[in-house]
């Protein structure tokens, strides 16, 4: 309930005051719940429901956390619970009502003991549960497999804890701790080294004093038991003596006895005072402590000797020792080492790009690491070798090699050629220059009379006469070939080809001149297809039909061959019916059927008419012999240019 009054500043006048009342919080009663289910050894939870309030707008929760709509709270662990319920609406929340969710049952431990320990010839023992016994129970030892057997055996020195499980609830019992007790041993025996050895006797003994006795035996280091108590020859070490019962097995703990290390001079103070160079391949160890009398010295542990220095030795590990030649001592080793020689440098050179086949290069006397020396053998620049390099003495350097590349230049071939021309000077056939090589590893310069020109390829068509050069590169190496070069010669074709008597006078024999105009190339020329010849003068021809054929070495021009007719007579027969010479008649118009042939006797009378496709003149007239005389005939014909010819001459018949 509060007063409520009014205060004038001015004044101090204080009003009457009014009441009013700010009602107490809205509150929720505690909820009705309790644990419908308890936990059991199979269920291990519990389940709370709250029966009242419920309706609309509630919300319920289990120790103040997550509120939820329904009013059964499952699987609660065993504990105390805070009930309470919360209006959505207004947010208020009841007061807490407990409720315990109960522990799990349990069984009562078991009584349990080890009815059997374990002794020295049985070293396991048996634990035996005596209560709770009966049906549905089953037994562990240290929770490991459960059995119906009240009984454990062959168990091994040591804890054990033994729980009861009933099989119909699952319910284990808590654990009862037995004791399976350690095998039962002798006291350790009583031992010393009565004998250490010595650095001439280098073996000890061990003798035991206690215990002893019938039925006992002793070993050193577990081995070989024995009667004696008496252990002699024993090497430097340390041993565990131990005495066994032979009646029982029983075994005594050990006493640790040690067998001192023989006795020893202080190793020796040893260095390499002199390390091997490139010039000097061996050091040299000097002992500078111990030293005296009766004092040698080995490395290695071979021969000793009085001088406390070693020299000449190789690179090496080497062990130093010290002996006494009293005593017999021998110090522990000093390790010195004679250092590795130093290690050889290798000389270093820039890479020696590949060179083409002909270029002089210079390879360097001084390696980039400052190593000078020499090479061998003498630069070649015509084929690819290996050089080697050799360090100057008193560099500690080694020798080393370098391949030199050398790439051949492309080797391409040109042959000299001709080109045919007309008279225009244009090339009607052109003359090929091929590199021999081809376009897919080399690429090529071409020159006409000096001039450059733009064909890129490894052959040139040549239309025009000059010197052709080429320079071909191979695109791999970038190495260029010398100049090649040939020359191509323009030939002007021919255009016309004649063949003519040299003489239009009848012969026996005649002359035939093959004439060609209008080109400039090499003719050979043939007679009726036998061999070519150089000469374009037939002599001493036959008459008759006669072929003359001309072939263009330049292969510029091609003509057919000429049939040219030469003109003939016999200077005389003899018709006397022998075979021989039996008629008479013009030789080579055998083919010209208007031919005509005239005989004449001395004094112009005409005896025969012939033609001279026949057979000719058998010296009779009117079926009689004529006598042996001269004979004059006249003849006409066409000649070789188409033109009607006449000819007389005279022939004498023998008889």
């Amino acid at each position: 309930a509060y007063n409520i009054t009014v205060r004038n500043t001015s004044n101090g006048c204080v009003s009457t005051a009014t009441a009013v009342t700010i009602n107490a919080l809205p509150s929720i009663a505690a909820p009705s719940a309790s644990a419908t289910v308890q936990p059991t050894c199979t269920t291990p939870t519990g389940t709370i429901v709250i029966t009242a309030p419920t309706g609309a707008n509630l919300e319920y929760s289990v120790n103040g956390t997550t509120y939820q709509a329904s009013t059964s709270f499952s699987l609660l662990a065993p504990g105390a619970f805070n009930v309470t319920v919360r209006n959505t609406a207004n947010g208020c929340v009841s007061t807490a009502t407990a409720v315990t969710i109960n522990a799990v049952p349990s069984i009562a431990a078991p009584t349990a003991s080890a009815t059997v320990q374990p002794t020295c010839t049985t070293p396991t023992g048996t634990i035996v549960i005596t209560a709770p016994t009966g049906a549905n129970l089953e037994y562990s030892v240290n929770g490991t497999t459960y059995q119906a057997s009240a009984s454990f055996s062959l168990l091994a020195p040591g804890a054990y804890n033994v729980t009861v499980r009933n099989t119909t609830n699952g319910c284990v019992s808590t654990a009862t701790a037995v004791t399976i007790n350690a095998l039962p041993s002798i006291a350790a025996p009583t031992a010393s080294a009565t004998v250490q050895p010595t650095c001439t006797t280098p073996t000890g003994t061990i003798v035991i004093t206690a215990p002893t006795g019938a039925n006992l035996e002793y070993s050193v280091n577990g081995t070989t038991y024995q009667a004696s108590t008496s252990f002699s020859l024993l090497a430097p070490g340390a041993f565990n003596v131990t005495v066994r019962n032979t009646a029982n097995g029983c075994v005594s703990t050990a006493t640790a006895v040690t067998i001192n290390a023989l006795p020893s001079i202080a190793a020796p103070t040893a260095s390499a005072t002199v390390q091997p160079t490139c010039t000097t391949p061996t050091g040299t160890i000097v002992i500078t402590a111990p030293t005296g009398a009766n004092l040698e010295y080995s490395v290695n542990g071979t021969t000793y000797q009085a001088s406390a220095s070693f020299s000449g030795l190789a690179p090496a590990s080497y062990n130093v020792t010290v002996r006494n030649t009293a005593n017999g001592c021998v110090s522990t080793a000093t390790a010195v080492t004679i250092n590795a020689l130093p290690p050889a440098i290798i000389p270093l050179f820039a890479t020696i790009n590949p060179v083409c086949a002909g270029s002089t290069i210079t390879l360097p006397i001084t390696s980039i690491n400052g190593i000078t020396g020499s090479w061998t053998p003498n630069f070649d620049p015509f084929q690819t070798i290996t050089y080697s390099f050799t360090p100057n003495p008193g560099q500690c350097a080694t020798n080393t090699s370098v391949i030199v590349q050398v790439n051949p230049l492309p080797n391409p071939s040109l042959v000299s050629g001709k080109i045919c021309v007309n008279a225009s000077g244009i090339a009607t056939i052109p003359y090929r220059l091929n590199t021999g090589l081809n376009n897919l590893n080399y690429t090529f310069q071409w020159n006409i009379d000096g001039v450059l020109q733009a064909t890129t390829t490894n052959y040139f068509d040549a239309i025009v006469g000059g010197n052709y050069s080429v320079i071909a590169t191979d695109i791999a190496s970038g190495c260029s070939s010398a100049i090649v070069s040939a020359n191509v010669t323009a030939i002007l074709t021919a255009t016309n080809f004649t063949a003519t008597l040299a003489s239009s006078t009848l012969s026996n024999t005649t002359t035939i001149i093959a004439t060609v105009t209008g080109g400039s190339g090499t003719y050979l020329f043939a007679l009726d297809n036998f061999e070519y010849q150089s000469s374009n003068v037939f002599v001493n021809v036959s008459p008759g039909l006669h072929t003359i054929s001309v072939i263009d070495l330049d292969g510029c021009a091609v003509f057919n061959p000429i049939d040219i007719v030469a003109i003939g007579y016999p200077y005389f027969f003899t018709p006397n019916q022998d075979g021989f010479n039996d008629s008479w008649n013009v030789i080579g118009l055998e083919d010209q059927e208007s031919a005509k042939v005239f005989i004449f006797d001395r004094y112009g009378k005409l005896l025969k008419q012939l033609s001279t496709r026949g057979k000719g003149w058998d010296g009779t007239y009117l079926n009689q012999q004529m006598p042996a005389s001269d004979y004059w005939f006249s003849l006409e014909y066409v000649d070789n240019n188409g033109l009607t010819k006449k000819f007389g001459s005279h022939f004498s018949l023998k008889r």
